[in-house]
C-alpha cells in the first residue's frame, strides 16, 4: 500500500487567494463568516447558524422581521 507522499502530485493551477471576492450573488444576499461559536454578525445582531460550521463563509439575506434564508455554506 502506498502512502500520500509516493502518490502526491504537484497541481499545475496556481492558487488565487482572492478567488472568494469573485463570487457574485443575488441583490439582498449578504456572505458571512461563521465564529468560532456557530454564530454571525448581520447588522448588529448575531444569529446562530450552527456549530459545527464555524470557520465557513455562509449567504444569507433578511427574508423578514428574525427570519433568514441560508442560501449555501462555502468552505
Amino acid at each position: 500500500m502506498k502512502t500520500p507522499e509516493q502518490i502526491y502530485v504537484k497541481s499545475e493551477k496556481l492558487f488565487d487567494p482572492n478567488a472568494e471576492l469573485l463570487i457574485a450573488y443575488p441583490f439582498g444576499f449578504k456572505q458571512r463568516h461563521v465564529n468560532d461559536r456557530g454564530y454571525i454578525n448581520y447588522n448588529g445582531n448575531l444569529i446562530m447558524i450552527g456549530n459545527p460550521l464555524t470557520g465557513l463563509m455562509s449567504v444569507l439575506k433578511k427574508i423578514r422581521f428574525r427570519f433568514y434564508l441560508v442560501r449555501e455554506i462555502i468552505s
